[in-house]
This record gives structure tokens, sequence and C-alpha cells, in this order.
């Protein structure tokens, strides 16, 4: 999961939402790309002896900032044996069933990737809220099935 200058509270919840999946993750590896707002000992620390309570391997590095794409790819470098890698923005909170969702595909010896959308929390507040999430959903399945 990459991090940058998220509000500690937002990071949080992602974070619990990893340790209530029906099955969970067998390793979660948080890269901080440099955030100037926040080093996020409080989080770190409560993250780090939750997941080991749940039995879920973890790793947090701070790296210098060079963007979401490099902070992905040092996250998949520290478990080079992994056979699939789930990638979480770290403003995200993942559905309880999200992880044994995306994993069901992949019992197919030809299936190489898969991807999930993301739903806004707040999509009932307004009439705003409703309309943008209605635009993301459809932008994410049209667009992902061309």
């Amino acid at each position: 999961m990459p991090v940058y200058n998220e509000e500690p509270g937002y990071l949080r919840l992602g974070l619990e939402s990893f340790l209530r999946q029906t099955r969970l993750p067998d390793s979660v590896h948080i890269v901080d790309d440099g955030s100037t707002t926040s080093e996020y000992a409080e989080v770190r620390e409560w993250w780090q002896r939750a997941a080991a309570q749940r039995g879920v391997s973890t790793t947090w590095q701070r790296v210098t900032n060079q963007g979401k794409r490099h902070a992905q790819a040092h996250g998949v470098r520290v478990s080079p044996e992994a056979q699939i890698y789930v990638t979480v923005d770290s403003d995200s909170c993942l559905a309880p069933n999200a992880i044994q969702e995306i994993l069901a595909p992949f019992a197919r010896p030809r299936v190489q990737s898969a991807a999930g959308i993301f739903i806004a929390t707040n999509n009932r507040a307004n009439l705003l809220a409703r309309i943008t999430d209605l635009w993301f959903v459809t932008s994410q399945l049209v667009d992902r099935s061309g």
C-alpha cells in the first residue's frame, strides 16, 4: 500500500479493513513515499501490533518520494516470493470479502490479473455524491471492458 500525505485516520480505516477480511492477506507492505505531513508513528505502532495478533506479516518502510508506482514496485520487491499481489490505495477501505473475491479468478490457470471496483462510502449523502459515484463505477466498468 503506497502512502503519501494521507490523513492518519483514513489510513487506519483502510488498514482496519484488511483485518476484517473473510480471507486475511498473507502479508501487507506499507510504503510511505516520503510523506511530509506525518510520519504515522501512532498508526504504524497500532498496525504492527494488530497485524501480528491476526497472523498477518507486515512491513512499514519510508522511502524517498518518487511517486505511487515506485512505491508499489518497492512493495513488490519486499515480497518476491508472492504469487499474487493486491494493490490498494491508502484512502481505500476493502469490503470484507474483497481479498477472497479478488483471489477467486486465479483458480483458473489462464487468469493473469483481476481488478475490483471502488465505490464511495458517502454515495448516499446527497445528489452530487450519488452522481459522482455513478460516474466512477460506470467509468470503471466501461473503461476496463475495452
